[in-house]
């Protein structure tokens, strides 16, 4: 079977259309479509070819067409509160969001980080919301959960939240069982004979200062330990 061959320099390589790959392919485009797609109902061997012509001219496809076919824009969205001892303040934080960035890319999709802080940012926020910009968001803190999942849950949009937020049980959640933590390492203290135990929380407002909290005192109180209201400290 012949093939043509372009030769062409890269500085005036023109961009190939899925035409001409599916002509060199000698199939009809819907299949290269398909190809491209990962969809079934294409034989092994037109599979092959599609993919030669594809890795020999390096075509790739238009995203914005891409998308408009698919409904799938393959970029996700990462929204964080906007305050000076949030997120990016900390050095937990910086190391999740790089982690969102790795594991978006090694799956093919684009991520954007987005703050916000106040009402007014949150409905900006739900305009992009309501207009598919993105495939997904991941919500990072209840404080970012509060300003937009309503806006999310109504449109039926994938999200997941770090952390959790009671108030919004029909999300998606990642999080860590601060009360679960909290409790074994109190009684790992005590099982090593401590009697004096001090607790550094976070704000007070948080989730995850309250869960502490608690597990940090149900052992206290399950092991007849003088609780000492000053031993929990705001850090």
């Amino acid at each position: 079977m012949n093939q043509r061959q372009y030769a062409v320099s890269p500085g005036t390589r023109k961009k190939i259309t899925i035409d001409e790959i599916a002509k060199e392919a000698f199939v009809s485009r819907s299949v290269v479509s398909r190809v491209l797609n990962d969809r079934p109902n294409v034989s092994p061997e037109a599979r092959l070819r599609v993919l030669e012509a594809i890795k020999r001219f390096d075509y790739r496809p238009d995203s914005k067409a891409r998308g408009l076919a698919t409904h799938r824009t393959k970029e996700i969205c990462t929204i964080i509160p906007r305050r000076t001892d949030g997120v990016l303040a900390t050095g937990y934080w910086p190391l999740v969001l790089l982690g969102i960035a790795e594991r978006s890319a090694h799956r093919g999709y684009f991520q954007t980080m987005s703050a916000i802080s106040n009402p007014s940012e949150a409905e900006f926020m739900a305009r992009i919301v309501s207009e598919s910009r993105f495939d997904g968001f991941v919500l990072v803190r209840r404080e970012v959960t509060r300003l937009v999942a309503a806006a999310i849950v109504e449109r039926d949009v994938p999200a997941v939240l770090i952390g959790h937020d009671p108030e919004f049980d029909s999300l998606s959640s990642v999080d860590v069982d601060n009360r679960k933590g909290a409790r074994a390492a109190t009684e790992h203290l005590v099982d090593l004979g401590h009697m004096r135990i001090g607790l550094i929380l976070g704000p007070d407002q948080l989730l995850e200062t309250t869960d502490r909290k608690a597990g940090y005192l149900e052992v206290l109180e399950s092991r007849n330990i003088p609780i000492r209201r000053s031993a929990c400290t705001l850090g």
